[in-house]
């Protein structure tokens, strides 16, 4: 997993509520000082990043935070979906990706 992939996973896990840097790094299989650093580069561009001391203590997002929603224009979701299928087609080792994506799609026409 690339850093900006694995930047908008940790979002979106914040997202399910709180977490430890070791909880972090164990998912995704990195060192606690990378998920650190991931932190930290969430906080520069401004996402709001709850920081607990303690045992108790850990990562979170405020209850109110939430990520925009995804504007897609029907042009654009009928080129992904249609990109989806190709994909399939050519690779059939990417058909479930294809699938889950190509299901995702279909829900916002």
């Amino acid at each position: 997993m690339n850093r900006i992939d694995r930047l908008t996973a940790i979002l979106l896990l914040l997202q399910g509520g709180k977490r430890t840097a070791g909880e972090i790094a164990q998912r995704f299989e990195v060192s606690k000082r990378t998920i650190l650093r991931d932190i930290q580069a969430l906080c520069e561009i401004g996402i709001p990043i709850i920081a607990e001391l303690g045992t108790s203590g850990g990562y979170s997002l405020p209850s109110d935070y939430s990520l925009p929603p995804l504007a897609l224009t029907l042009v654009a979701i009928l080129y992904i979906i249609h990109h989806c299928q190709i994909c399939s087609a050519i690779d059939p080792c990417s058909g479930a990706v294809a699938r889950r994506c190509y299901d995702s799609g279909g829900r916002f026409l």
